[in-house]
């Protein structure tokens, strides 16, 4: 919500989004989804609807989805389905995710591991009939984080119902460490 909202009601926040003059608002479920019933979800859906203002979600950030550990994985996959859940409520079709860390594992084998729940949580979420909600891996720019612009690219291409979600200062970041693709290589040219 911005800043310059008069008061923390999500309704008010996106009112006030749209008097800055803007058209667009990501609900932050980054430390936990606060959207626990449909009846809430729709009166921020309706708030959006009368201000014309399009919503995403940003899921939680506890999240990995190459944890080896059965827990953290099942918590991981719960977050990410209650966040959907919450953006189906609210009208957001997108779920930002911050999908995994490497562990020092190589790439290849966490990128395939990744994408298998990328298509385990899709299956879900057209189980549970939200087939308008798109997951969205975000680009990150630390390099024990999961994913660079290439696997980002890869995977979209290669599953229905995710698409990318481009953080350019997540990207940058990496730039500024040498970590990205695009810097890799350029180093190489």
């Amino acid at each position: 919500m911005p800043l310059s909202s008069k008061g923390r009601d999500t309704a008010e926040g996106i009112a006030r989004v749209r008097e800055l003059g803007l058209d667009a608002m990501e609900l932050e479920f980054v430390r936990q989804v606060y959207v626990k019933s449909e009846s809430s979800g729709k009166e921020i859906c309706n708030a959006a609807k009368m201000n014309n203002v399009a919503l995403s979600a940003h899921a939680p950030y506890f999240v990995n989805l190459n944890t080896p550990e059965k827990a953290k994985l099942e918590a991981s996959r719960k977050r990410i389905i209650d966040c959907a859940r919450a953006a189906h409520w609210c009208g957001a079709k997108s779920v930002v995710i911050h999908s995994a860390f490497y562990l020092g594992m190589e790439k290849e084998i966490v990128y395939e591991r990744v994408k298998r729940e990328y298509k385990l949580l899709r299956d879900e979420i057209l189980n549970l009939g939200m087939g308008e909600i798109v997951l969205r891996p975000e680009l990150m720019g630390r390099p024990t984080q999961f994913a660079d612009i290439d696997e980002i690219s890869k995977m979209c291409s290669e599953l229905e119902g995710v698409l990318p979600c481009a953080d350019f200062a997540h990207y940058q970041a990496g730039c500024s460490t040498g970590t990205s693709s695009r810097r890799s290589r350029s180093r190489k040219s």
